[in-house]
């Protein structure tokens, strides 16, 4: 099929979330001719707690201020509505936001990169050759040298690839409370869980500026029970009064294990269309930014330095995808045994607090649990003299 030049582009990425609109930013500043393939309208809203790690400051290299409705300062954490604890830091451990305003501010950042997007375009099918990358749209044919495909959980990139992950799909549902101004001034800058309620994950309610943003997420099935499960949760919280709620969505959660195929040809896959979510906490914007801004560098390396996109694997490997592993390590470790988990964390405070330290990317789960073990050792396995 002969391409129209119009259409022809160096790099093409599929989805305009954080992963795809990050790549995006980053191929057309320097200087790739780049179209991003958003399947929505402008703006559109999307199941997410909304929260973002103060990591993402070393990743975005301009100013996302306008996008936050609060800073967070401070978590809180329950079981099943008692045995609560109360964590404050003087620092700013992240930002709460809404995803169609973060999404759309990331896309405006691209578009004025030099990025061509556009919108209501959705993948039907891949085709690929030595020379590059056809994607048909249900507006035409896109031509481009590499392809990111960032489009989520239930990506269709990663389908038409065949890129087998090893995946684990879990389940997330949002649901945006009317709230008194006593209520959120009570809980600003505070992230609230609960857990020992839903089987495999936990409940959340999360201050936005004008309303509460709650949730349940779970890393397995059943999901039938989840909206129950939230009811539950809110009435323990003293929210009876603000069920049913004006907004409720739900989304699929995906985790590869770390184990998945990021890359087939020309074509790489970025966020949660490579199962780059945290499996313990169901993070998955800070892992996006992350993998589409390597995304990014490998295309430009290759396009620009004929450099081979295995690099991407290896830099995901290196940076991030280790600590998925972690991440889904400790996961089955706390569904085993949830609340003698729960103990073992919140019992003592300082250990707590080094989960602000994950957040802001000062430590990562392997040092903790390295520490962990050590101090173990140290405590009660250490080999008597002698012997």
């Amino acid at each position: 099929m002969k391409i129209s030049p119009k259409f022809s582009y160096d790099a093409i990425v599929i989805g305009g979330g954080p992963a795809g609109a990050t790549a995006a930013y980053f191929m057309a500043r320097a200087g790739i001719k780049t179209a991003l393939l958003e399947k929505g309208a402008p703006g559109r809203p999307k199941c997410c707690g909304g929260g973002v790690s103060s990591r993402v400051k070393k990743i975005i290299d301009f100013d996302l201020s306008p996008c936050w409705e609060t800073v967070v300062r401070g978590a809180a954490f329950s079981w099943r509505g008692g045995d609560r604890r109360r964590l404050e830091s003087g620092e700013e451990l992240g930002w709460l936001t809404r995803r169609e305003v973060f999404d759309l501010f990331l896309q405006e950042a691209a578009s004025r990169a030099g990025a061509e997007v556009r919108y209501e375009e959705r993948l039907w099918e891949l085709e690929q050759d030595r020379h590059g990358v056809t994607a048909f749209t249900e507006k035409g044919p896109r031509r481009g040298r590499v392809l990111v495909g960032a489009d989520g959980a239930g990506s269709v990139t990663a389908r038409r690839l065949n890129l087998k992950n090893l995946d684990s799909f879990g389940f997330g549902l949002e649901a945006r409370l009317e709230a008194s101004a006593r209520v959120l001034e009570d809980r600003k800058g505070i992230l609230h869980f609960d857990f020992g309620g839903p089987s495999a994950g936990y409940c959340w309610i999360f201050p936005r500026r004008d309303h509460l943003c709650a949730g349940v997420a779970v890393r397995r099935p059943p999901y039938s029970t989840l909206k129950r499960e939230l009811k539950n949760y809110l009435d323990r919280e003293g929210l009876s009064e603000a069920w049913p709620p004006s907004w409720l969505r739900g989304a699929y959660i995906r985790g590869g294990l770390g184990l998945g195929f990021l890359r087939r040809g020309r074509c790489l896959l970025a966020g949660d269309a490579a199962g780059l979510c945290d499996q313990l906490t169901g993070e998955g914007i800070y892992p996006a930014i992350l993998s589409g801004r390597l995304a990014a560098e490998a295309a430009v390396g290759f396009l620009a330095g004929g450099r081979p996109l295995s690099g991407y694997d290896r830099s995901v490997r290196g940076r991030l995808r280790r600590e998925l592993v972690w991440a889904n390590l400790v996961s089955r470790a706390v569904d085993l045994f949830p609340r003698k988990a729960y103990e073992l964390v919140f019992g003592e405070p300082e250990r707590a607090r080094s989960l602000f330290a994950l957040s802001s990317g000062r430590t990562t789960y392997g040092r903790l649990l390295r520490g962990r073990l050590r101090s173990l050792a140290g405590s009660g396995f250490r080999r008597p003299r002698g012997t």
